[in-house]
């Protein structure tokens, strides 16, 4: 559930009164791209082999990156005086990061108290705490004065806690899909597309609304419809219709459909104009490590509470799902409590 286009980029474009409409239109086109991808990679699958969904994104990834080329602006701004890249703050969190998530995602594999996972957590956890004091220095990778802002702040651990508690059941789902309902790839896939349909159909709706109201209310009330969505998920089982699933899957749409487009307005607003493209690197960053927090952190709990895969599924393994799954959901009601106490101005727009 990505946004590729930079929100700099596109908001830059309008006035921050339309902050909203012009992200909910990102958010829409992100959505209807993701809407079409499982049902495409649930066909190749049936039809082929599964490597053959990484080679089928070839041609695609050729053809935007010429659009890019040609359409995107070519304008670049002036570099500040004595400003040099910081190779010491990309050094250190493009080491440190995936040492904690692999400690994390390994953990029940290799112990969580062997060497090897106290080791990776360890030097992963120094390096992101070197990158921290490093990102003191001028011209930083990442600038944490933005963190002061409690608005900023709030709206990034939304953010991080919403890609959390989306990724786990997108992990686990298509194996309870095959595995549990029988479900072959392709009607899986087509079964998966209702949630990202959902959140295309909302997107954009939802980013307008926020310029005129706000984006507090909305992004608490998507969270708690996230959570809601997931929680009710935690309910099915192995005699479960496939219909029961695809309706917790657009609830849980329509939760995230109704929160991204307003919570990312807030996070762009609450940065200050120079700042906007290191503002779109902090959502990219909480996006990204959102997402392997929750794949991570989903196979972990799933594992640790007695499931597997590649079988057909029993009691222990729909038991450990479930685990999983309302684990996601407390995840989500803490992100919405961030949402909805979050501090700063009221946004509108």
């Amino acid at each position: 559930m990505v946004m590729a286009t930079s929100p700099a980029l596109l908001t830059s474009s309008f006035p921050p009164s339309q902050r909203g409409r012009a992200l909910g239109t990102l958010a829409t086109a992100t959505y209807a791209g993701l809407t079409v991808g499982p049902p495409i990679g649930g066909w190749v699958v049936a039809v082929a082999s599964w490597r053959w969904v990484f080679l089928v994104n070839v041609p695609s990834a050729l053809l935007v990156g010429a659009l890019g080329w040609w359409c995107l602006p070519r304008a670049r701004p002036q570099p500040r005086a004595g400003a040099s890249f910081d190779w010491a703050g990309v050094t250190t969190l493009v080491c440190g990061l995936p040492l904690v998530l692999v400690a994390l995602a390994q953990g029940h594999r290799w112990g969580w108290s062997s060497w090897r996972s106290l080791g990776a957590a360890g030097l992963g956890l120094f390096l992101l705490g070197a990158f921290a004091w490093l990102e003191r220095r001028p011209a930083p990778l990442l600038d944490l004065r933005l963190f002061r802002s409690a608005l900023f702040a709030g709206a990034v651990l939304s953010a991080l806690g919403n890609y959390v508690a989306l990724f786990v059941p997108t992990i686990l789902l298509p194996f309870f899909l095959t595995e549990a309902l029988g479900l072959d790839a392709s009607h899986a896939g087509m079964l998966l597309s209702a949630q990202p349909l959902m959140m295309a159909i909302v997107a954009s709706p939802s980013g307008r609304l926020s310029d005129r109201i706000g984006s507090r209310g909305l992004a608490t009330a998507g969270l708690a419809v996230l959570a809601v969505g997931i929680g009710g998920l935690s309910t099915v089982g192995g005699g479960s219709s496939a219909m029961t699933v695809a309706a917790w899957l657009a609830v849980m749409g329509l939760g995230t459909g109704i929160f991204i487009s307003p919570n990312s307005s807030a996070l762009m607003g609450a940065a200050p104009p120079g700042q906007q493209g290191s503002a779109g690197a902090v959502m990219a960053v909480a996006r990204t490590l959102g997402m392997m927090i929750g794949v991570a952190t989903g196979t972990s709990i799933f594992v640790a509470a007695g499931g597997s895969t590649g079988h057909t599924w029993t009691a222990s393994d729909i038991h450990a799902l479930h685990v999983a799954l309302v684990a996601a959901a407390a995840v989500c009601l803490l992100s919405a409590a961030a949402a909805a106490l979050r501090g700063g101005r009221r946004e509108v727009g």
